[in-house]
Parts: structure tokens; C-alpha cells; sequence
């Protein structure tokens, strides 16, 4: 693939690429001023910076977040907690996350999908309405910031309604796109969501295809995950001079906390590029992709290869409805997956208190199996009962008056009693053998069963 010899968007002879904005060197001083402000003080003409990692999910955009935040950028004021896969801290604002999910349902999405969002939607009284919403946010949540670090992989894919909010706002946008193997953000969630892979890496891709056309015209910075783990120092350096910004870095120099925090210790996935860009198991549009993009972070961008990412985006996107089963599939396994833990869990709590309480349990089992046996035999008579009224009702006229009547030894009620043996539901003669005490007080062997050996569990043939 040629590249143009350039590096971070800017040709050797220092002039600026046509898609960019010029780059001029300014220090961002990172107090906080003061109160919060107000939507009616976003016309306020001194410019304010908004450094906004712009990463998939699961791509290091949290341990970026943090880098550069002990460089001296601010954070956002109302911090999401850490979490499952996250323990150290998702290093971005909860308040936003909230507001971008409610964003993406508004236009139809949600934060797992791998679709683009209608470009005709931002023109719509929804998008302004949520907008004005927008602004308000970002003022209380920047409370101040002159150089604020805005972290959120949902921004990846609603670029263009944050742009809106930013230029009103007088926030000047400038993106620093962590690149990472998209075999290992698959993996990690898998891990994570329980997806599957393909849909991972459909995740990826659609993250990453919109995130670099929609920061193309802004000063950005590209970058390895790899990098940022073994080399942050380097990758500051390299990323105040792509973004045209000095960091605010703290009089006491943050060395040892950003080394503490940045561990290898918190990377479970790690594949070499050449597990994707010459694996033919991977689609040719995530391939290509990552390609591009790791020697972006490796090298510099070239102009000529976006024509090609172009080409790549359209081809996805013409044959996305191709892929709706794959996403259905990839969301029933899923919740499958967390059924699947939940019922674990569930059974081991089972078990825990089987080894607590086994003597109840037997006890309760014991009671259960004698109820049970009750009921069945209840349900086995009230069949048979079913069964002599229905085979009277269709056999014999008459019959069924007569089920309870008093043993007078009439021929209507010695027939009676000879067709249900002929229909072998009841043998009044093997019932008095089985139970010589019923033969022995004289009672009528069918109403004897139907008044007490139905209850005493007695055989009726």
C-alpha cells in the first residue's frame, strides 16, 4: 500500500494537508475557572480545548483518559465507577455515557450496534432538542476546564452531533484514535458481553470507519495501544505535536503515578498484527482497515489511503443488511451466555445451601414425594372416574343415575356392574377377593370404592 511521505497530517515541507485545519503551537493552561458555566456564556470569545479520545470500545480509551489527565488535562466532574473488566477506572463521565445512550435510542440505536446512525437524523427536532440538553452538560461537566479530556467509544459513532455542541460551545476539538488489534477488543468482548467474535469485529470496524471520516477535518492524533503501554512518555511527546497543544503538566512531574498506573497487568488479549492483516479468516474490510490505521499510529497518516477508507466504509455500509441475522444471532447468544451464568450461579447457591441445610431439604423432598403421590393418585381416580362416566353416558342410558345407588341385587344394577368389567374398569368380583373385609360386612363393592377405597388407596380390579 504507497503512503505519502507525511507524518500526523503534516507534509515535510511543513505546510498543512488540504483536509486539515492549520495547526498553531498554544499551551492549554488546565485551572478550572471558577464557576461552572452557563449555556448563555457559550459565546464566549477565548477558546477552550476538549481533547477527546476517540477509541472502540475496549481499545484503551480509558488508560488514555487517565494518561493524559496526570499530564495535567482535566476530567470530567462526575466520574463513572470502575467495573467488570475495568477495575481501575473508566476515567469518563457518567453523566455523558447516560446522556449518549439515551442519544443513540432517540436515533434508533444503542451502544452494541455496529449500524450507522442516518445522517439525515441530526437535522431533526429530536437531535436539536437533545443539543441544548448537550450543552448544558458539557458546561457542567467541564466546570470550567479550559483543556478538558472527554472520553466516551459511544462518541465514535455520533461524531457529527458532538461537533454541533462543541463549536457552539467555543470548544475547540482535537482527537487523539487509539488503535488496537480488533482480534483482541473481539476477544476482550467476548470476555466481557459474551458476544461473539464476528460481531465484535463488525463493532470494531463500524466504530473505527466512523470515528476517522468524521474527525478527517480536525488536528487528531493516531496511536498504538502497545505504545501507550511501553512507551507513554513518547507518546505525549508525539501527541502535543500532532495536536498542536502543550500539556498542563503539574510542577510535580506525575512520572511514577502514570507508571503505576499503566500495568501490563491489565491487558488480558494480546495479538500480533499479522493475526489479522494476513489472516484470510478475517473479513477484507476489517483487514484493510486495521492495516491502515496501525500504520497510521506506526508512521504518520497518508491522504491517499483515506480514498481507500472511503471505498471501505461504503462497502460496508451497502452490505450491511446482509449481516441482520449475524447481529440476532450475536445478541441471543449473548443474553444465552447470561442466562447461562446466572443459572450457574444460581445452582452453586443451590448447592451452598443443600450443604447448609441437607436435613430441611431432605425433610421437604420427603413431604414433597408424599404429596405427590397423593396428587397422582387423585389425578389416576379422577381419570377412571372420567372414564366410567363417560363410558356409561355412551354406552349405557341410565347408568350414570345409578353410580351410587344401593346395592338391591336388581338385574339393572348386576348389569351395570357387568358392563364396567366388560369395559375393564371395574371387577366388582375381584374387588370383594382383594378385600375380603368389604365381602365380609356385605357392602356393595362399587360403592364400597367410590365412598372409601378411592381414599384408602384400595386396587378396584
Amino acid at each position: 500500500m504507497q503512503k505519502e511521505d507525511t507524518h500526523m497530517g503534516q507534509k515535510q515541507d511543513g505546510s498543512s494537508q488540504a483536509h486539515r485545519r492549520p495547526q498553531v503551537e498554544r499551551s492549554v493552561n488546565n485551572s478550572r475557572e471558577g464557576a461552572t458555566t452557563s449555556p448563555e456564556q457559550e459565546l464566549e470569545p477565548t477558546q477552550r480545548t476538549v481533547c477527546v479520545v476517540l477509541g472502540m470500545h475496549r481499545s484503551g480509551t480509558s488508560a488514555l483518559a487517565r494518561t493524559f489527565n496526570l499530564a495535567g488535562c482535566d476530567l470530567p466532574k462526575t466520574l463513572m465507577k470502575g467495573g467488570n473488566g475495568n477495575e481501575p477506572g473508566h476515567w469518563e463521565s457518567q453523566a455523558i455515557a447516560d446522556f449518549n445512550d439515551e442519544l443513540l435510542a432517540a436515533a434508533g440505536s444503542h451502544w452494541d450496534d455496529w449500524l450507522a446512525i442516518e445522517a439525515t437524523w441530526y437535522q431533526s427536532q429530536r437531535a436539536a432538542g437533545l443539543a441544548a440538553r448537550a450543552r448544558s452538560l458539557i458546561a457542567e461537566e467541564a466546570d470550567g476546564s479550559r483543556c478538558l479530556v472527554l472520553k466516551d467509544p459511544r462518541i465514535c459513532r455520533i461524531l457529527p452531533f458532538w461537533l454541533d455542541v462543541f463549536s457552539k460551545m467555543r470548544f475547540e476539538p482535537v482527537f487523539v484514535v487509539p488503535v488496537r488489534n480488533p482480534l483482541e477488543v473481539a476477544r476482550s468482548l467476548q470476555a466481557r458481553d459474551g458476544f461473539e467474535q464476528s460481531l465484535g469485529l463488525l463493532l470494531w470496524l463500524r466504530h473505527v470507519l466512523a470515528a476517522e471520516a468524521d474527525s478527517r477535518n480536525f488536528r487528531r492524533f493516531f496511536c498504538s495501544y502497545d505504545a501507550l503501554l511501553t512507551d507513554w512518555a513518547g507518546l505525549l511527546s508525539k501527541a502535543q505535536k500532532a495536536l498542536g497543544i502543550s500539556f498542563p503538566k503539574p510542577a510535580e512531574a506525575p512520572d511514577a503515578e502514570i507508571d503505576a498506573f499503566l500495568s501490563e497487568s491489565q491487558r488480558h488479549h494480546h495479538e500480533p498484527p499479522d493475526r489479522v492483516i494476513d489472516n484470510p479468516a478475517v473479513s477484507i474490510w476489517v483487514r484493510k482497515t486495521y492495516e491502515i490505521l496501525h500504520n497510521w499510529a506506526e508512521q504518520g497518516e497518508s491522504q491517499q489511503d483515506c480514498l481507500l477508507l472511503d471505498q471501505l466504509r461504503v462497502e460496508f455500509d451497502t452490505a450491511c443488511p446482509a449481516f441482520a441475522s449475524l447481529v440476532s444471532d450475536g445478541r441471543r447468544m449473548a443474553v444465552m451466555q447470561n442466562q447461562t451464568d446466572e443459572m450457574g450461579q444460581r445452582l452453586q447457591d443451590a448447592h451452598d445451601r443443600l450443604a447448609v441445610c441437607s436435613d430441611d431439604i431432605a425433610a421437604l423432598k420427603t413431604d414433597q414425594l408424599e404429596k405427590q403421590s397423593v396428587i397422582d393418585g387423585l389425578g389416576e381416580q379422577i381419570a377412571w372416574m372420567q372414564q366410567v362416566l363417560t363410558a356409561t353416558l355412551d354406552g349405557r342410558d341410565g347408568y350414570c343415575g345409578r353410580l351410587t345407588a344401593p346395592s338391591t341385587g336388581t338385574s339393572s344394577r348386576n348389569g351395570f356392574l357387568h358392563f364396567l368389567k366388560q369395559k375393564r374398569l371395574f371387577d366388582a368380583d375381584a374387588y370383594l377377593r382383594a378385600h375380603p373385609d368389604v365381602a365380609k360386612v356385605g357392602s356393595d363393592p362399587f360403592d364400597h370404592y367410590i365412598k372409601h377405597g378411592i381414599k384408602e388407596g384400595r386396587r378396584r380390579k
